[in-house]
């Protein structure tokens, strides 16, 4: 499987960390679209590349854009 990464090239995936449980969120993108996520998880939006947590403070103030 290949990623699209925070420079904007798709890598392949090689391996996995662990990080320990973190709790995860669902989120639903205006196409209908959901997904689970961190609050670590970058969404790239109109202001860049930008983590949940961040959105989340005002929704209203990031548009997500699909790749």
């Amino acid at each position: 499987h290949r990623v699209l990464t925070h420079t904007g090239e798709y890598q392949l995936i090689t391996h996995g960390i662990n990080k320990g449980e973190e709790e995860m969120f669902e989120v639903t993108l205006e196409n209908g679209n959901t997904l689970e996520c961190t609050l670590g998880h970058i969404f790239y939006t109109d202001r860049g590349w930008v983590p949940l947590r961040e959105i989340l403070v005002d929704t209203s103030k990031y548009h997500i854009i699909s790749l």
